[in-house]
């Protein structure tokens, strides 16, 4: 999933309104969840069920894009020194219908979906330039042309996000990335009526 600086409006948007269900869904279920008798667990009533239901379809898109924002989904989790046991990282999104057994509040799940639809609120009139600008399609373009030899490798079986993150696979990218350029600036002064111009300068600065 592209990240929030790397989106348009209508996504921005998408993605801020999911956020925000989410949020409703995570509270109503545990306003409507109490704790069994003799610690079985909570207890649902139909409005947690159906709001569990939703959390569940959403939880992989929701994790998707908090991390798109720069947010971490992960808390970690430090006994108190009296009780002692191991320091854990927990993945809020994911353990939600976890987080009472592992004596964490609800409210922290919150607070990083309120964090991140903040983000994206204030991402909006950005998001509305990029939407109009044609130079950030061809930035996505690039970027698809730049991945592609990654997600193959992935389809092949192959560590492919290793590979996109490893010097080689950086070098690759930049060099697609200034080709991609280069033959996206022929081509627009080309079409401008520019090119014979362009190239005269160059020649008169570079001498060839």
């Amino acid at each position: 999933m592209r990240r929030f600086t790397r989106i348009g409006v209508l996504e921005n948007d998408r993605r801020a309104s999911l956020l925000d269900r989410y949020r409703s869904d995570v509270i109503e279920y545990f306003k409507h969840s109490e704790f069994g008798f003799l610690g079985e667990g909570l207890r649902e009533d139909d409005v947690a069920k159906a709001a569990r239901q939703r959390i569940n379809m959403d939880t992989d898109d929701v994790c998707d894009v908090i991390y798109a924002a720069g947010i971490s989904t992960t808390m970690t989790v430090t006994p108190p020194p009296a009780i002692g046991g191991y320091v854990q990282d927990v993945e809020l999104v994911h353990n939600v219908f976890l987080l009472a057994g592992l004596k964490l509040p609800p409210q922290s799940l919150v607070d990083m979906v309120e964090r991140a639809i903040g983000v994206y609120k204030r991402n909006r009139r950005a998001a509305i330039i990029r939407t109009f600008n044609p130079f950030f399609y061809l930035g996505l373009c690039l970027d698809a042309v730049a991945s592609s030899p990654f997600l193959l490798a992935s389809r092949l079986g192959l560590p492919g996000r290793k590979l996109q993150d490893s010097a080689l696979g950086i070098i690759v990218q930049v060099v697609v990335y200034l080709a991609g350029t280069f033959a996206s600036a022929i081509a627009i002064l080309r079409f401008l009526g520019y090119l014979d111009d362009a190239r005269t300068l160059f020649t008169r600065w570079f001498g060839i």
